[in-house]
């Protein structure tokens, strides 16, 4: 199919070995970093889903891989309405490293499955009145779908990588699976966790 002359990647592109003549050119470009944001509600979207999670993060994408992609990063979270009996927690900050995997078999695919494991170290501003706020680290195993919003409106994503280098932008559906366990209390949340992720050049 052929594309109009301002669907045309500039001269350099041409020379990159992912470039795909089959594709617009804006979505044969391989992404180099990303930037997430991930929530998820108390209550939604069943009555079993406990606290509520805010959390930000970075990645850098590995280059040169062929079977999916690898990328490692950081992240800043905290967590509010964790319940443990009859008390209620919240958790921040919450900072800790990525490593996630994401099963692309094509260029621009429309869904991508993925899964993450997490290492966290947090505190319990609730513990602010004792000598030392209690806290810990713990391990998170994630694991869902990401919706290639790229790939719904082409038009939007040519323009997207013009002015801010994105390649790609996702919504991520994902259920993680963690455990906070301290001096204090020993919770273990369901979350179901939605978020947006921009991958950029």
């Amino acid at each position: 199919m052929a594309h109009s002359a301002e669907d045309q990647p500039p001269q350099s592109i041409l020379d990159d070995p992912d470039y795909d003549p089959g594709l617009p050119w804006y979505q044969s470009l391989r992404s180099g970093w990303a930037l997430q944001f991930r929530t998820a509600i108390r209550n939604f979207p069943t009555g079993g889903a406990s606290g509520n999670l805010f959390q930000i993060g970075g990645e850098w994408i590995l280059p040169f891989q062929k079977a999916g992609l690898f990328s490692i990063g950081a992240s800043l979270a905290g967590v509010s309405a964790l319940q443990s009996g009859f008390s209620t927690y919240s958790v921040f900050p919450m900072i800790g490293g990525t490593f996630r995997y994401q099963l692309k078999l094509f260029k621009n695919q429309p869904i991508v499955p993925t899964a993450a494991l997490g290492y966290d170290h947090y505190r319990i501003p609730n513990g602010a009145a004792l000598a030392q706020m209690p806290g810990g680290n713990q391990m998170s195993f994630s694991y869902g779908l990401m919706v290639n919003l790229s790939w719904i409106d082409q038009v939007t994503a040519r323009d997207a990588y013009r002015s801010l280098g994105m390649t790609k932008a996702y919504l991520t559906a994902e259920i993680l699976e963690t455990e906070f366990q301290n001096s204090i209390f020993s919770v273990v949340p369901e979350l179901y966790v939605f978020g947006l992720r921009l991958e950029f050049e």
